[in-house]
């Protein structure tokens, strides 16, 4: 702890020191070096410039090599020499280019024709001149030499400008600088850049130990006792004297721990008195949630016993071999009675055959009681009991009804809504009611508030009524009714269905909020995309959202083409062939009542094909149970196993439909359908 902070504070005070030495000394450095290599380009412009300037230019070309004594050549060359002292030039040369291309000498300061007898150098070849006097020569510019050389007198920078005479450059001005000093300052500026970080490096120490007496010693007696405090030694004691925050600090750890020690006695004590406390809490809240577990057993056992009564009303007693009704109920509220799962609700189907002057008539009827849970199913079963008695009465002993289907149809609007008006507006049902003429398809109903019917027809789903016909079974003063005429061709597909088809929930946003369906034409995209199956039509709406209400759907199709397989008697193939067929023909209630009969619960097969029959009618609790036997008869058969999981997986159970799904892949790693059902589940996990 020590060794940390006094690294931490040295290191941070180096850096300090450190980023602003150099990035002022550096900065200093360079630009000092900066300016005085410009100051030395500058000297050499305005010496070269000077000199072309004085110095007669057109009289160069005239002179030979016995010229350089004379006294225009002596005076040029003073003029040459001064301009050199006076901005202290190491050399100023003047050269010119023969024929060949060559640089010879006409002037050099270095040599003094007064007093020197040089004419050897006079008119001398310039064989060692440097591409940059070529460079000046050829583009007519001042050009300074990149670099530097160095000889036994120092080191110099060059610098050349062109001599022309009526606009031809003839040759060029050279000079050269001796700037072995500013090298030298600029070698001592940076070994004082370097002393002064020495010395801060001195000073950091200086520093950093100044600090660790003041400010790092009293942090880690601090640290030490934190760690006592911590480790339960309420009685250690910092002892700092410092009058400081550091010195008030250790105060106030020392008040914490007396502080601490007092409340954690009177805890102590606390303790002691909550164990009774706690015990006798616990006992009144067992009371209680055996009283409220009693209270839900009733209570389940009181929708148990709704499902009893409600149950038998939603029966499908359609035998026209015209007209096929199919049921399909999913009610939300789901209790648990007796280790059962059982569903409640306000939907209810109803479906039976009546003759009208000697006709046959198909009838169908699907409701939708308002209110939840129990005050819905009480509606589904008051309207229920209704229309079964109406049913029972109107098509008794086969009998023969004397009326027209309209007047039969306004009629029974009318005593329906007598028996619903009884409960002064607290008791609605929304619905459709209609017949078919099995021979014909006329189709005749009337919509009360329910969600308009749907034609599929030649792969495309409509909506059949534009409007409602009549207000909600119920409503008070409620006597007007209108009925719809619908001509049916062969193979079309009605479906009726309940508010829970269009109320899906299709997505939940943060704070409990979701987005509900709006769309009314969802359900006829769906129907489509199922080709007008009524399993495949739920499975299709929940993979689009969650359902947030009862749903009942009722599938009416005429004359709908089947396999040649439709008319295959019982007495023509064996019993288990002719289940086997209506299974394929997905005609599951028949297959249910034929392997009902032949019921055995030690066969493993009838079991299965039993449980598999349920599930498509949607009948999962049922299903489950036969399931369960077969499972407990033969271990780990997987198609035992996958059935059961795929039922869970439906009925939300997603615990129980887990764990025969890990099963199922125990035995069968690679199946497909188990495979996906695990994906699924951890999904909604």
């Amino acid at each position: 702890m020590q060794i940390g902070i006094r690294k931490k504070i040295n290191f941070l005070l180096f850096l300090s020191m450190l980023a602003v030495g150099l990035s002022i000394g550096l900065t200093f450095y360079f630009r000092y070096s900066d300016y005085m290599m410009k100051s030395v380009v500058d000297k050499l412009y305005n010496g070269l410039f000077s000199i072309y300037n004085i110095v007669d230019m057109d009289e160069l070309p005239t002179l030979d090599r016995d010229g350089y004594k004379t006294p225009e050549y002596i005076k040029n060359w003073n003029k040459i020499r001064n301009i050199q002292k006076e901005l202290n030039l190491a050399y100023v040369y003047l050269v010119l280019m023969n024929k060949k291309n060559q640089f010879y000498f006409l002037y050099d300061t270095g040599d003094d024709p007064e007093i020197t007898d040089k004419e050897d150098d006079y008119f001398t070849i310039y064989n060692d001149a440097p591409p940059e006097a070529y460079e000046c020569f050829k583009t007519g510019k001042m050009v300074v030499v990149k670099g530097q050389y160095t000889d036994r007198w120092g080191t110099f920078k060059s610098a050349f400008y062109p001599i022309r005479i009526d606009g031809k450059i003839v040759g060029v001005i050279g000079a050269d600088y001796n700037i072995s000093d500013i090298l030298e300052l600029k070698k001592q500026a940076l070994i004082t850049l370097f002393s002064i970080l020495l010395v801060g490096v001195f000073v950091v120490i200086l520093v950093g130990m100044v600090i660790k007496r003041l400010i790092v010693n009293p942090i880690i007696q601090l640290n030490e006792g934190a760690r006592e405090i911590a480790n339960g030694n309420l009685d250690y004691s910092i002892a700092l004297k410092q009058k400081d925050e550091i010195g008030e600090l250790a105060k106030c750890f020392n008040t914490m721990a007396q502080n601490l020690k007092t409340s954690f006695a009177t805890i102590k004590e606390h303790n002691e008195q909550l164990e009774e406390k706690v015990a006798l809490r616990t006992e009144e809240l067992q009371q209680t949630l055996n009283t409220v577990q009693e209270l839900k057993v009733q209570q389940d056992g009181d929708y148990f016993l709704t499902t009893l009564i409600t149950n038998p009303l939603m029966q499908n007693r359609n035998k026209s071999s015209f007209v096929k009704i199919e049921f399909f109920t999913e009610q939300k509220k789901k209790f648990q009675f007796k280790g059962k799962t059982h569903n409640l609700g306000g939907d209810i189907s109803i479906a039976g055959n009546l003759n009208f002057l000697g006709k046959q008539y198909t009838m169908f009827f699907n409701g939708d009681a308002m209110g939840k849970s129990m005050q819905g199913a009480g509606g589904a079963l008051v309207i229920g009991s209704v229309v079964n008695s109406i049913m029972a009465r109107s098509a008794a002993n086969k009998k023969v009804i004397t009326k027209d289907p309209e007047r039969w149809l306004k009629e029974t609007f009318a005593e329906i809504q007598n028996v619903m008006e009884a409960f002064d507006g607290s008791m609605l049902v929304s619905c459709i009611l209609g017949i078919i003429e099995d021979e014909t398809g006329i189709l005749q109903f009337f919509n009360a508030e329910h969600p308009l019917s749907v034609l599929y027809r030649d792969g495309k789903a409509n909506f059949i009524e534009d409007e409602i016909t009549a207000h909600k079974l119920g409503m008070p003063f409620n006597s007007q009714v209108g009925l719809i005429r619908f001509q049916l061709q062969p193979n079309d597909v009605i479906f009726c269905g309940s508010d829970g088809k269009d109320d899906l929930i299709l997505e939940r946003i943060e704070n409990g909020g979701r987005i509900v369906n709006e769309d009314e034409n969802l359900f006829l995209q769906v129907v489509e995309e199922s080709r007008g199956e009524l399993n495949k039509i739920y499975n299709k709406l929940a993979e689009k959202g969650e359902f947030s209400d009862d749903l009942s759907i009722v599938r009416i199709s005429f004359k709908e083409e089947k396999s040649e397989l439709t008319y295959v008697s019982e007495n023509t193939l064996t019993k288990i062939d002719f289940v086997a067929e209506l299974m394929k023909e997905k005609r599951f209630s028949e297959a249910y009542d034929v392997l009902k009969e032949e019921a055995d619960e030690n066969n493993i097969v009838n079991l299965y094909r039993r449980a598999y029959c349920l599930n498509k009618l949607h009948m999962n609790s049922e299903a489950i149970e036969l399931l369960e036997q077969a499972d407990r008869q033969i271990k780990q058969h997987t198609k035992i196993l996958k059935l059961l999981a795929k039922m869970y997986y439906e009925m939300g159970k997603l615990e129980d439909a887990k764990v025969y799904t890990d099963k199922l892949l125990e035995l069968s790693p690679e199946d497909a359908q188990a495979l996906l059902l695990k994906e699924r589940l951890s999904s909604r996990s």
